[in-house]
């Protein structure tokens, strides 16, 4: 793969040489200006959309990181504690962690999109944003609440991620109006399922 990459860089940057030599024919040099933005030309493209997105997302951004990194440090430590870890299956975990919240995020995203900038479209990305962290970040807080005996965090703030979990109610979750919504007995073995 290696290899690969290192091959087409060199071809790149070959063409982007062969445009700029005035010894070189035209038609040479129309063929690898050509060859030379039919490479760059997708990948300026999808930075520049990836640097808008980031721009308008980066507290999401951020906060999706530190809690990825956060619950692979606390998932390393309780499996290092119980005797089990592995580099291996940290390395893998944390892969698949990373892989499935892109994939979501951006199909929640891709789904949200052709509505526009509204009320409803800004509330939807709220929901997924909040659902999209909780992925992590749920398993961050189980870990702490089952460490520190469900002393921490408070039972009341578990049972409301829980049911967020559940049933998507981001008001419910933010206001703690559970009313509306069926209520499932929180059990925090299990949390996760």
């Amino acid at each position: 793969m290696f290899l690969f990459l290192k091959l087409n860089y060199f071809k790149l940057c070959t063409n982007i040489i062969l445009v700029g030599d005035g010894g070189m024919h035209l038609y040479v040099r129309i063929d690898s200006f050509a060859k030379t933005m039919f490479i760059v030309g997708p990948i300026v493209f999808l930075s520049e959309i990836l640097d808008l997105w980031f721009i308008e997302n980066q507290s999401f951004t951020l906060f999706t990181t530190g809690f990825v990194l956060a619950n692979a440090l606390i998932g390393a430590i309780a499996h290092k504690l119980n005797g089990d870890f592995r580099f291996e299956t940290f390395f893998v975990q944390t892969g698949k962690m990373v892989g499935i919240i892109t994939v979501v995020y951006l199909v929640l995203e891709g789904i949200v999109s052709p509505i526009g900038d509204n009320v409803v479209a800004d509330g939807a990305i709220a929901v997924f944003q909040v659902a999209t962290l909780l992925y992590p970040g749920s398993k961050i807080l189980k870990n702490v609440f089952i460490w520190s005996g469900g002393e921490h965090p408070p039972r009341w703030l578990m049972q409301r991620v829980f049911n967020f979990k559940q049933n998507g109610d981001l008001k419910a979750f933010l206001d703690g109006d559970n009313s509306n919504t069926q209520q499932k007995k929180f059990d925090i073995d299990n949390f996760n399922k």
